[in-house]
């Protein structure tokens, strides 16, 4: 993990020390280049919708070469990467969804290499957005969670994931990152030491992928431990989700399934 604050004059790691930032969204409006968006689903939907009402006009949209259809989105025709550097012209990129495979990002990042990048935070479920007006108006609160963390890696991710938030930064992105092997052997497991973890509570099973990934990795570090030592409880409020977690893992010992929410 890189030591990196939100920002450098943060010296003393506490987060309403520092001072305010230039958020995504006036980084797009002040944006002396064209902006195309890159994508069409529901990111797309709500990026533009911000953007617009922050009199920010994009220049277009354009998808993956292997997404193209001649479609258009929203009023706006649709083409590609390839088409809008024919002529050489210099633009930014607003990227609209997210993605944890490999090939993508780094598509992604050969593309921060060519155009600035803009990759902005929408919420899923709801409509408050965390922009620089909710930072400034929950930086005690802010400051407050920070403080939680126990240890110095999770609060530099604390501040990373800030600062993502505010100034749709890849970089910060990146940085607030790790493999999921690191997430599951070097913070699970480097917390319970030897000692076999005796209960474990998913929340939000889904289809029971991430309690597979859990029995994988106690079979590999306790090889002496059957999978049924361990109690899990499972819970899942989709119905469609819970029917596949169900079909994978009703009447399995040592698994109770939840159809609800935490």
């Amino acid at each position: 993990m890189k030591n990196s604050s939100l920002q450098s004059g943060c010296a003393d790691g506490n987060i309403s020390s520092l001072h305010p930032v230039t958020d995504v969204w006036e980084r797009m409006r002040k944006s002396p280049l064209p902006l195309y968006l890159y994508g069409t689903g529901d990111g797309a939907d709500k990026i533009l919708d911000e953007m617009l009402s922050r009199k920010i006009q994009p220049a277009g949209i354009f998808v993956s070469e292997d997404f193209f259809r001649g479609q258009s989105f929203r009023g706006y025709p649709v083409t590609t990467l390839s088409r809008l550097e024919q002529d050489g012209s210099s633009f930014g990129v607003v990227v609209c969804f997210g993605s944890h495979l490999p090939s993508l990002l780094e598509r992604i990042r050969d593309i921060a290499a060519r155009h600035p990048l803009f990759v902005p935070d929408v919420p899923v479920a709801g409509n408050t957005l965390f922009d620089a007006a909710f930072y400034e108006a929950h930086r005690q609160e802010l400051s407050a969670t920070r403080a939680l963390w126990a240890d110095e890696a999770s609060r530099q991710v604390f501040d990373q994931v800030i600062r993502y938030k505010l100034t749709g930064s890849l970089e910060a992105l990146e940085r607030s990152a790790s493999p999921k092997g690191e997430a599951l052997e070097g913070v699970l497991y480097g917390g319970i030491g030897h000692a076999s973890i005796q209960s474990y509570v998913d929340c939000g099973a889904y289809r029971g992928d991430t309690i597979e990934e859990f029995l994988s990795l106690m079979g590999r570090l306790f090889p002496d431990i059957s999978a049924e030592d361990h109690f899990i409880t499972a819970l899942e409020p989709d119905d469609y989700s819970f029917r596949k977690l169900s079909a994978a893992y009703q009447g399995r010992s040592g698994v109770r399934l939840i159809h609800g929410a935490v």
